[in-house]
């Protein structure tokens, strides 16, 4: 079985107009709506395919805060990823911890730094919802 988690899914929205022509006014004929963003469509992909699937949606908040530095808040997230994967911990548990140690290296000049203390404050405030 492929998972996907997808941590920014979409709703996607096509619209189909007849004769399209730039700079004038048009009716939508039709309108599509389907779920998106990257781990819900390579989950569909992979169904096409053959693949068992299942796609796993989030919504993360976090708080707000005053960013120091954004530099190298993705490759923490990524190592805070695998480090809850690592630990077998829940797919919530997971996902908080990862938006907890990107939140944290906000807070520092360093280059992806964080510390634990810093990524347990978040961890406690950072709020986790499941929509798929």
């Amino acid at each position: 079985m492929i998972t996907t988690i997808s941590l920014s899914p979409a709703v996607d929205k096509i619209i189909f107009i007849d004769n399209f022509e730039a700079g004038k006014l048009f009716r939508v004929q039709n309108a599509i709506k389907s779920a998106g963003g990257k781990g819900i469509n390579v989950a569909r992909v992979a169904s096409i395919l053959g693949e068992k699937v299942a796609a796993i949606g989030f919504k993360a908040a976090s708080p707000e805060i005053e960013v120091v530095n954004t530099i190298g808040s993705g490759d923490s997230m990524v190592a805070a990823l695998a480090a809850g994967i690592h630990r077998g911990g829940s797919s919530e548990d997971i996902l908080r911890l990862g938006m907890a140690a990107a939140v944290a290296n906000t807070q520092y000049q360093e280059i992806g730094f964080v510390t634990e203390k810093k990524v347990d404050e978040y961890m406690n405030v950072i709020k986790i919802t499941r929509i798929i």
